[in-house]
């Protein structure tokens, strides 16, 4: 596949020895191993459009990113960290945090998400469609497709952010009880938000949910 060739390039141009360039679904090619950093840039993209697969995993909704928060912590080291640029849905009286939480519950992670923007459907449907340099009758008719997506889904903003995760460190035989992490916090944290003005899908600047957090 052109992506493996290419990153196998780029690591021999780069004179990198320890790149290995695989493929698969998901983790599955790197089964049994474990990893001190895990980083995704997963095709994050929510819509019913599979065009570019770079941007639509196909798998429908923000379950790509659904299934990396899940099984990621099972291939992370005791303290290793998984990050990952993520999309996901909300619906009617949803809280921006609700779904990475759900997503971290149980996996033996602390949680740390960083919010960069709420869209409602509308805008985010038309930022994409445009990106693909789509006008006119092509625009009206991707964007209506996108629409009754959202309807159908239920759908009615999209967060986009990051999402960081920590595999607790587990206590050594004999040993007292692991220290928990200490507050984590962000510049973005303390400067925002402002007053919210109310609605699934407001604010739509960056925020973080204050700190490390056991799922």
């Amino acid at each position: 596949p052109r992506a493996v060739e290419m990153a196998t390039f780029n690591a021999r141009l780069n004179r990198l020895a320890n790149v290995t360039a695989v493929q698969g679904d998901l983790f599955d090619p790197v089964a049994g191993r474990r990893f001190d950093l895990i980083v995704s840039n997963p095709p994050f993209i929510i819509s019913p459009d599979s065009e570019h697969l770079f941007l639509y995993s196909g798998l429908g909704g923000d379950e790509a990113c659904r299934r990396i928060v899940g099984e990621a912590p099972r291939f992370l080291t005791d303290g290793g960290l998984c990050q990952l640029l993520a999309n996901w849905a909300l619906r009617k009286g949803e809280d921006w945090e609700e779904w990475p939480r759900q997503w971290a519950r149980g996996t033996g992670c602390d949680l740390w998400v960083l919010r960069r923007a709420t869209h409602p459907v509308d805008e985010y449907a038309a930022t994409w469609i445009e990106r693909d340099d789509r006008s006119g009758e092509g625009f009206a008719g991707a964007f209506a497709e996108w629409m009754n997506y959202y309807d159908g889904e239920g759908i009615e903003c999209i967060v986009g952010g990051v999402i960081a995760m920590r595999r607790r460190r587990r206590a050594r035989r004999g040993s007292g009880p692991t220290t928990p992490p200490p507050p984590c916090r962000s510049p973005a944290a303390t400067t925002w938000p402002p007053a919210s003005t109310g609605g699934t899908c407001s604010p739509s600047w960056p925020t973080t949910a204050p700190f490390w957090r056991r799922a």
